[in-house]
Formats: C-alpha cells, sequence, structure tokens
C-alpha cells in the first residue's frame, strides 16, 4: 500500500497544472498584459470586458498546442462613427486579430523552465493598437504563482511585466480554490496620441 500511496503522489505531482488566467482580450495573461501561457489544445472561447472607454467583444480558439489566436470587436464609448452614427448605428468600433506563437511552454518541462512566446497584437485591419511582444513566464508549481516579464513594441513600449497567485487552489474550500492574486506592470503608453486613439484612453 505504501508503494501505490508514493505512485500516486508522483502521479498527480506530475500531472498538477497551474490554470491559465486570460486578459481583457481573451488571451493567455493579466488584466492587460499577455504571458508566455496558453489553455488546451481545441479550446475555443468568447468574452465580453468593460475597460473604460471601450467595450470590448472576444473570440480565441486555440488551433494547436503553440498557436493562440483572438479576435476583439472594441467599441469606443463615446465617439461617434463619422459615417454610421448619424444613421442611428452607435460609437466607434474597431476591429483587431491577434496571434500568440509559444517557442517553449512551461508544461513542456513540467515547469522547471519558463516558457517563451512571441506576440503580434492587432496585426489586421487598422491597426490602431499593434503591438510585437516577446515574453517568457516561470510557473513555480510549489507555490502556486507565475511570474512573466517581457518586452513589447509599438502600443506595448518597452518593459512588462505580471505576477499571478493562486493561495488557495489547494485547500478544501472549493469557492475558494480558484481565487487569483493578480499584479501587472503596463507598458501601454496611454497618454500617446499615436498609441492611444480614443480621446479618454
Amino acid at each position: 500500500m505504501n508503494d501505490l500511496l508514493i505512485v500516486d503522489y508522483w502521479n498527480q505531482r506530475i500531472n498538477d497544472r497551474l490554470p491559465v488566467t486570460y486578459n481583457h482580450l481573451l488571451q493567455g495573461g493579466y488584466f492587460s498584459m499577455p504571458s508566455a501561457r496558453m489553455g488546451e489544445e481545441g479550446e475555443i472561447g468568447i468574452g465580453y470586458s468593460h475597460v473604460p472607454p471601450y467595450r470590448n467583444y472576444n473570440l480565441r480558439c486555440q488551433l494547436f498546442k503553440h498557436l493562440e489566436l483572438s479576435g476583439n470587436y472594441r467599441v469606443f464609448s463615446g465617439v461617434d462613427d463619422p459615417v454610421l452614427s448619424p444613421l442611428g448605428f452607435g460609437d466607434f468600433s474597431d476591429k483587431g486579430a491577434n496571434a500568440k506563437f509559444a517557442l517553449f511552454l512551461p508544461e513542456e518541462s513540467d515547469y522547471n523552465l519558463p516558457g517563451v512566446a512571441i506576440g503580434f497584437e492587432d496585426f489586421l485591419g487598422t491597426r490602431s493598437f499593434r503591438s510585437q511582444y516577446i515574453v517568457a513566464t516561470q510557473v513555480f508549481i510549489d507555490y502556486d504563482m507565475e511570474v512573466s516579464l517581457g518586452y513589447g513594441t509599438d502600443r506595448i513600449r518597452g518593459f512588462f511585466g505580471g505576477i499571478n497567485l493562486m493561495p488557495f487552489r489547494k485547500t478544501c474550500w472549493k469557492y475558494l480554490q480558484q481565487l487569483s492574486l493578480t499584479a501587472e506592470y503596463d507598458a501601454t503608453p496611454y497618454k500617446s496620441k499615436k498609441r492611444e486613439p480614443h480621446p479618454r484612453g
């Protein structure tokens, strides 16, 4: 029995995975910034986020293990569309597509090495929110925590980072197991008229 308990312990340990968190654009990440983590192959998700002065309608799909694709429909709250608003169609809007390629996932080394990904945000259409970045994410499974550090250009300008902690993940309190404490350094230059299209951005 003792041998079976040891085998069971190591099986659980090997298969233990920290849940992936998603940012407001439904990409693996934190609040606004991305991480190198991704969902499971074949996943599809839809979501909505209200991040003033924008309302975002999002779609994501994990086509392959190392490829995450997402699309966003952003509504500029309080900004009239010069063509459609006079016809009663509401605020100005913008569509975007994003792609993230994992060079290495942290799960592939059982969290012994960091994952590394490169990403392209808003690479189609008007590209008003475009950015390119590289990010590394280290998962500390014993502490139920992950830390990311990355560098971006255009809308994500310079170094950015994030940390996510799930302190109650292994407790018996079912309703607290998914509680996530998150902090990030957002490298978006919101005061730049070139990078922030909304006048109240």
